[in-house]
C-alpha cells in the first residue's frame, strides 16, 4: 500500500466504442478525452526486483505497516 505526494484525479471511464461512426464502422477519436491517471510508464527497480508501470514509483511513500494498525 502507498501513499502519493499528490493524490491522483478522480477515474473517468473511457469507452472508446461510444465513438464508432456507423457508416464507416470506425472508431472516431473524439475531441475531449478524459485525463489518462495512470499513463504508461516503464519502470525497472533492479534492486528490488521490480518491473511495471508507474508514473508516481520513485515518489510514493510505502504506508503499508501503518495500515495492519488500522482496525475495521
Amino acid at each position: 500500500m502507498h501513499e502519493l505526494k499528490i493524490p491522483r484525479s478522480p477515474l473517468v471511464i473511457f469507452n472508446r466504442y461510444n465513438y464508432v461512426d456507423p457508416e464507416l464502422v470506425i472508431v472516431l477519436e473524439p475531441i475531449n478525452i478524459p485525463e489518462d491517471i495512470y499513463p504508461h510508464c516503464p519502470v525497472e527497480d533492479k534492486k528490488k526486483k521490480v518491473r511495471g508501470s508507474c508514473s508516481t514509483y520513485q515518489e510514493r511513500k510505502n504506508v503499508y505497516s501503518h495500515s495492519t494498525d488500522i482496525v475495521l
